[in-house]
């Protein structure tokens, strides 16, 4: 393009007034025009070559339109890559937080478990305490020693044994402290209990306790693979450069200014070049029609410019007047001080352009990046997703182990608690043993009292009737034959109060403070 420009321009002379405004308007900046002096063959060859030199600028109009054309892919690279990344990033999110819901109602599951583990602990607890309790107080109740039956050594041998039966037949007094009862060792109520059952118990809760933990356990491993999934998921997205989606948004938003701001830059730039190459076409023309101008501009080094033609001598150019020629000659001079700031603007603009491109370039390399480590999230995710069905059957298969463990705990305890209360009875009982043993002992005492009344009743009209009948023969007996009543002369029957043998057994003597006691302790439970 700039090819063109440069030829169609040699074949066209453009006006100096043209020129002028053109170079003019394009420059960013100007020195200020210097006073044009006599131009002299010498100054315009002088002037072609720095024109010429000031056409290498085309090299920098061909990478702008480069940049731009680099640009406008990045551009459309930038807006897949854009669409792609936030569809899977809301997409990953969306899922991810299912996924943590998902957690969160299997953490809801483990605690629950673990608050109604824990009441049950509690009640448990309290449930063993109660029973420890009894089983302390039964420990510590000692059975009086009148219930218990009389305590004869085992270490009595054969010998000693026929020895002791001829005592006792004889009567001797060895015989006496051979049979003599001796004290037994004193018991406790705990003596008469069979702890096994409690023993069972405790050994059956503890094995019920040990399968929650392990139904607690590996729902917790599961759990914990199921949260490392996740966290996984997380990080990936976390070191996602797109995560810092606020700056990347910005970002996005710049990049079709960025592009602007480049086609801006590539327009000024072919406009400040077109400028350029008309100040070098008026170089050209005033050599053209200056006497041995030609020849001078292929003596001197000027640079080969790609796209530029060396001067055509073989081309005469149409004739202008001195005043034409004049005019043009100034124009050239106020332009000369223009050309090195507007190479200088192309320099610039093409600096800019090039960070630009750079910008754009390390944006969308951002995006690649972001793309890929959400791709890396999204594999993550599928294989989170297939823990799921997992995760989800160890919560329901711990809900159900903990029911069926409650349940267990549950009878085992009603077992325990009937166990206390049998030996909160049993105590209870042993003290209304006590308060009945005082009761029967004192009828016995009553019946006793009577029955030794009678007795001295008894006695007492038995002597009464001796003496009686005694005075009556003594009276009578001379006046009475003997054979008209032989029974004249008989004693009176005697009676006798004797205890009935019928089953009933000595009745154990308790102190009275121990009486009291219990009769007190069973008052205060009525």
């Amino acid at each position: 393009m700039m090819t063109s420009v440069v030829q169609e321009s040699q074949d066209d002379l453009p006006t100096a007034a043209s020129h002028s405004a053109s170079l003019a308007s394009s420059a960013s900046s100007t020195a200020g025009a210097r006073q044009p002096g006599p131009v002299t063959l010498e100054r315009l060859v002088d002037h072609f070559v720095a024109s010429k030199r000031s056409l290498e600028s085309t090299a920098h109009v061909f990478r702008a339109n480069e940049i731009v054309n680099e640009a406008r892919g990045l551009l459309e690279e930038n807006a897949v890559l854009n669409a792609k990344n936030t569809f899977l990033r809301k997409g990953l999110w969306q899922q991810t937080n299912a996924l943590k819901a998902v957690r969160r109602g299997v953490e809801r599951v483990a605690r629950e478990g673990r608050e109604e583990f824990s009441a049950v602990i509690k009640t448990l607890d309290a449930a063993n305490d109660r029973l420890s309790h009894n089983l302390q107080l039964l420990k510590t109740t000692i059975v009086e020693a009148s219930f218990l039956p009389s305590y004869v050594p085992p270490s009595q041998d054969a010998g000693d044994s026929e020895h002791a039966d001829r005592s006792r037949v004889s009567g001797s007094g060895d015989g006496l402290e051979n049979t003599a009862s001796i004290s037994p060792p004193s018991k406790t109520l705990h003596d008469f209990i069979d702890e096994s059952t409690h023993t069972k118990l405790q050994d059956a809760l503890r094995e019920c306790i040990d399968n929650y933990h392990d139904a607690q356990s590996d729902l917790s491993n599961t759990a914990e693979a199921f949260d490392e999934d996740i966290q996984s998921i997380l990080e990936a997205l976390n070191r996602t450069p797109g995560t810092l989606s606020n700056k990347l948004a910005r970002r996005d938003t710049n990049t079709p200014e960025l592009f602007r701001s480049l086609e801006e830059h590539a327009t000024e730039m072919a406009g400040l070049l077109q400028s350029l190459v008309k100040h070098y076409d008026l170089c050209v023309t005033a050599l053209k029609h200056t006497e041995g101008g030609g020849e001078a501009a292929k003596e001197v080094q000027a640079p080969e410019i790609e796209g530029v033609e060396p001067i055509d001598e073989d081309v005469t150019p149409g004739p202008i007047t001195d005043e034409e020629r004049h005019e043009m000659l100034q124009v050239l001079e106020r332009d000369v001080s223009e050309v090195d700031d507007v190479v200088l603007e192309i320099h610039e603009r093409i600096s800019d352009m090039s960070a630009q491109l750079s910008q754009l370039q390390t944006h969308v390399a951002t995006l690649h990046t972001e793309h890929g480590n959400l791709r890396r999230a999204l594999a993550l995710l599928r294989k989170a997703g297939a823990a799921l069905p997992s995760t989800i059957a160890a919560a329901s298969t711990f809900r159900a182990r903990w029911a069926a463990e409650n349940a267990a705990i549950a009878a085992r305890m009603a077992d325990l608690s009937a166990l206390g209360a049998f030996y909160t009875d049993f105590l209870h009982a042993y003290d209304r043993l006590l308060v009945e043993v005082g009761r029967r002992r004192a009828v016995h005492n009553r019946m006793r009292k009577i029955a030794q009344k009678a007795a001295q009743d008894m006695d007492a009209l038995y002597s009464e009737e001796l003496e009686v009948r005694a005075a009556f023969r003594a009276e009578n007996g001379d006046a009475l034959p003997s054979d008209i009543w032989p029974g004249l002369v008989d004693l009176p029957n005697r009676y006798e109060v004797l205890v009935a043998d019928d089953g009933g057994g000595e009745i154990p003597g308790i102190r009275k403070d121990v009486l009291d006691a219990a009769a007190g302790r069973v008052r205060g439970r009525a």
